[in-house]
Order: C-alpha cells, then sequence, then structure tokens
C-alpha cells in the first residue's frame, strides 16, 4: 500500500492508514496479493513451458537438505540418479557438517 501511495518501497506515510481506514486498507492488501498471486502463476507458467526449471522450496533446503539436493542435482545433470556419484557424497558431507 506504501508503494501505491508514495511510489516507494521506503517511504511511509506519516498516517496509520491501516487504523484509519481499515476496510480501505484491508481491500487494498487482498487486491495486491490476488495480483502477486496472478503475476507469479504467469511467471511460473512461462518458465515451464520456455526453459527446463526446477522449483524447490527454502523450506525443503533446511529442514531436510539431502532428497531436494540429490533431486536438483538430478535435474541440473538430466539424471534419473545421483546415487554413488561423487555429488551424492559431497551433499552427504554437507549436510551431515549442518551448512
Amino acid at each position: 500500500m506504501n508503494m501505491s501511495l508514495m511510489s516507494s518501497h521506503s517511504l511511509t506515510p506519516n498516517e496509520k492508514l491501516s487504523e484509519m481506514f481499515p476496510d480501505y486498507f484491508d481491500a487494498v492488501v487482498r487486491e495486491k496479493v490476488s495480483m502477486l498471486k496472478k503475476i507469479n502463476a504467469m511467471h511460473r507458467e512461462l518458465a515451464e513451458t520456455k526453459i527446463a526449471t526446477y522449483f524447490i522450496r527454502y523450506e525443503d533446503l533446511r529442514q531436510q537438505p539431502i532428497r531436494p539436493l540429490e533431486e536438483l542435482f538430478s535435474f541440473l545433470l538430466d539424471s534419473p540418479s545421483i546415487e554413488g556419484t561423487v555429488i551424492q557424497q559431497r551433499i552427504s558431507e554437507v549436510a551431515a557438517a549442518g551448512s
């Protein structure tokens, strides 16, 4: 909402608009979120159809890094498996080190 009003990511109006106009604020936020979801879906669809794209969740990398990293490298190497490779060994070493 600040970007819409101030044409800036860093400027903020002095007024507490969310308190002064709660219904308007809610409507603007919902509209922006809806628009961003549509834009994200459009970009994702374009990427998936035009460019070989692999999506990975940050949460998966943090919680259980071995599986998503092995799948990522299988994708990058266009291989069904990285079983027994140096890459698999390095992934295991890094995961064991907690990095």
